[in-house]
């Protein structure tokens, strides 16, 4: 006995104000149309596309979702029987999530492409999915696009402690802090462009060399204009 299924790719679309129960509730009107095709096969639609066919994966979709509901056990006169999940020794699917309803409550089985996928993200998008499950029962009227994902803790590593990028700011002017540059490492490139480059110290030494005229009373009449740009610019009046 194998495990017998016609699958059949589900193209979906919504808008930024389309609900998650109104756009669950269409996605589930056309699974319910999609029997009335279901002599039409993936292989026969792949074959009237001429799409490539390759060994290791079905074409048209990378990410496959499959809902069972089983019974605890399966009672037949004088004999019980105990359903247990077979897990799979190889997929062809880039991820494949199997939820399996039965009395007990929610049974989630997960197959990834190793290549692609790693342990620790796959558990994550778990945790992801179960965030996003409480949020649709919490409020199916919630937008598609402002549902919440994130379960609590990844939400606070996300939005607040990644972004803790405070750091302790000097009470000094630009010039200043680049002085300190100058004493501490004069010999350090300070600006490289292309195969040019100039030290901390001579770099400071030609700004010096610019500012003495401009502290000067500015003379009527005096054109100014940007040179071309390389690391010259920088000290170039």
């Amino acid at each position: 006995m194998g495990h017998c299924v016609n699958f059949l790719p589900i193209r979906a679309s919504w808008s930024q104000n389309t609900a998650i129960g109104g756009h669950l509730r269409a996605v589930s009107k056309s699974v319910l149309d999609a029997y009335e095709h279901q002599s039409y096969t993936l292989g026969t639609l792949v074959r009237k596309l001429q799409l490539a066919r390759e060994s290791n994966r079905v074409p048209l979709a990378e990410i496959q979702f499959n809902l069972e509901r089983l019974s605890d056990q399966i009672r037949l006169p004088g004999l019980n029987i105990e359903v247990a999940p077979n897990s799979k020794a190889a997929v062809n699917f880039d991820l494949f999530l199997n939820v399996i309803e039965s009395e007990s409550g929610l049974r989630l089985d997960c197959d990834y492409n190793t290549s692609l996928l790693d342990a620790a993200t796959v558990d994550l998008w778990l945790d992801c999915y179960q965030a996003l499950l409480e949020s649709i029962v919490a409020d199916p009227s919630t937008p598609v696009l402002k549902i919440s994902y994130l379960p609590a803790a990844e939400r606070q590593r996300t939005l607040l402690d990644y972004n803790r990028t405070q750091a302790p700011y000097p009470d000094r002017s630009v010039h200043q802090l680049f002085e300190m540059q100058v004493a501490e490492r004069p010999q350090a490139i300070a600006v490289e462009f292309k195969d040019d480059s100039i030290s901390y110290e001579t770099l400071n030494r030609r700004a010096n060399q610019l500012a003495t005229p401009h502290s000067e009373p500015h003379r009527r009449g005096t054109a100014r204009r940007m040179p071309p740009r390389s690391r010259g610019s920088l000290v170039s009046r």
